[in-house]
């Protein structure tokens, strides 16, 4: 009876741990990932200020960062066309082409998982497309345009 139980114990211990693993790496990679304000750190001080026109039509994407996904935005993406979806995504509107948009602060998610910085910038020239912080991913491997895609976005002028 001992070697009948051991038999099939083994494959169900296995079964358990995957499921386990599984579930551990499913919490730490889908889980949100917060962003500090590094705004106050000298090497992003140069970036506060500067102006960009967008040199295309953006879809804002306002998302929360909640786990019950409540209705509420927490940052609102600017992106191309037709932009992403998901239970996170709460609101969509549109950022007109031409629009002058000004960094106002700096983001660095905080996690050794992702290195990412993310521009806050507002809307100077019209009204914002939703409520709420809108952020611009920064590539970390550009540095011309302060890291902005160059189809996207046009620097103008310093404003600082």
């Amino acid at each position: 009876m001992y070697r009948a139980i051991s038999h099939w114990a083994k494959p169900v211990l296995i079964v358990i741990g995957i499921l386990l693993a599984w579930w551990i790496l499913d919490y730490l990679i889908a889980r949100p990932i917060p962003n500090l304000d590094v705004s106050d750190q000298a090497q992003y001080t140069p970036i506060l200020g500067k102006q960009f026109r967008t040199q295309s039509e953006l879809v804002a994407i306002g998302y929360t960062m909640d786990r019950k996904y409540k209705r509420q935005i927490a940052y609102i993406k600017l992106v191309k066309p037709p932009g992403f979806s998901g239970p996170e995504v709460v609101a969509k509107g549109l950022l007109p082409k031409g629009s002058i948009l000004e960094v106002t602060a700096v983001l660095k998610a905080d996690s050794w998982l992702v290195n990412r910085i993310e521009y806050v910038v507002k809307r100077i020239d019209g009204d914002q497309p939703l409520g709420g912080k809108m952020v611009v991913d920064v590539d970390l491997k550009s540095s011309r345009n302060f890291g902005l895609s160059e189809t996207e976005f046009k620097f103008i002028n310093s404003n600082s």
